[in-house]
């Protein structure tokens, strides 16, 4: 018996009607480079997961007709459900994606729509790194994104809508769908894949940091001076937390670190903010992931949990931006679900030392 699941490769492949792939940048494979900086304790495994991870993804764009699309991710051409792994749709996630749908209604969409499909969308961290990116697919391969129609959930989040608004999209490109109960027939989609494959993100995220950064704020000559803590202090209920972050900004604020929150700023003024850095720092995560509009150059620390896989797409980020990045592990206890981990004295007491003394504070 067939399986359900079409993964996209074999499809084009096979030779599938109505499929298309339009290259926009190769796959790359090689080690990955170092980080700048490693302090606490180094998970046993680190070699093989940071150095393991050497693919760079391929990047390009899928022309896809008589689509169906249900959920925020679930793509059937032909009674086959298709999976396009490095936009996270795989049969996984897809099952997850069905568990709680109750479609009521059919939208017919006769025109071609661009779909930015696909979990997590509603998190700013993987809205940075993972559906923005794909825009600039687009303009790469010499689609206007001011004359191209978009198709969105309908809760999709404010920044969002932000961020498509600030890069010429207006509400009229935009049609959106109940995800629970609507399911969508589509004469064409047009679905550009992410940047990034496990860890590692395709060079092509240099071109389109910049790009994004010069539609939203120009070409100004910023001085890369300033030095960032990125704060998750407002953030409140979260899976992991650093339970002594309020030393580490102490700390680092004494040698002149500002502590910032992103989540405060217009998108325009943290592209700005991160645009001047010279040094960010902060706990893993959403935040630091603006420093793919930090310059080449910049260096990029981050406090990190020691349980579970550690995560390394901040190495992934950075070195496709041509920045350094370092690692302050801390030790770390699951509680009731959540991660909390806390950094040593005296490996913050190290990092503020090498910090402070400029040891650290020189872009390469």
């Amino acid at each position: 018996m067939n399986s359900p699941y079409l993964y996209v490769g074999d499809a084009l492949r096979e030779g599938r009607p109505g499929l298309t792939y339009e290259p926009a940048a190769s796959m790359q494979s090689h080690l990955r480079t170092s980080p700048r900086l490693l302090l606490g304790p180094v998970p046993r495994s680190f070699g093989q997961w940071h150095y393991g991870d050497r693919q760079a993804p391929a990047v390009g764009l899928y022309r896809i007709d008589d689509l169906t699309l249900q959920a925020d991710r679930v793509l059937i051409q032909d009674g086959r459900t298709l999976c396009i792994e490095q936009n996270g749709i795989h049969p996984q996630s897809i099952e997850q994606a069905n568990t709680s749908r109750s479609s009521e209604r059919t939208a017919r969409i006769e025109e071609e729509v661009v779909l930015l499909c696909g979990p997590a969308y509603q998190m700013y961290g993987h809205w940075l790194v993972d559906f923005l990116p794909r825009l600039h697919v687009l303009t790469h391969l010499g689609l206007d994104l001011g004359s191209l129609t978009y198709l969105l959930p309908h809760n999709v989040m404010p920044f969002s809508r932000r961020w498509l608004t600030l890069l010429g999209i207006g509400d009229h490109q935009i049609r959106s769908y109940d995800t629970v109960t609507e399911t969508c027939r589509i004469g064409r989609a047009l679905i550009p894949t992410a940047f990034r494959g496990n860890g590692r993100a395709s060079p092509l995220l240099a071109a389109a940091a910049q790009a994004f950064k010069t539609t939203i704020i120009g070409t100004p000559s910023l001085p890369r001076t300033r030095d960032l803590f990125v704060s998750r202090r407002q953030w409140g209920n979260t899976s992991r937390s650093m339970v002594n972050a309020d030393l580490a900004e102490r700390r680092l604020q004494s040698i002149g670190f500002e502590i910032v929150f992103p989540e405060d700023l217009p998108i325009d003024d943290q592209i700005r903010l991160f645009a001047q850095a010279r040094i960010i720092v902060g706990e893993y995560g959403s935040g630091l992931h603006n420093s793919i509009f930090c310059g080449q150059g910049s260096f990029v620390v981050n406090f990190r949990g020691t349980e579970g896989h550690p995560g390394f797409l901040q190495s992934g980020l950075c070195e496709a931006l041509g920045q350094d990045v370092g690692y302050v592990f801390c030790e770390t206890a699951s509680m009731g679900g959540e991660q909390r981990f806390s950094v040593a004295e005296e490996d913050l007491a190290l990092l503020q030392s090498l910090l402070g003394d400029g040891t650290l504070r020189d872009a390469r």
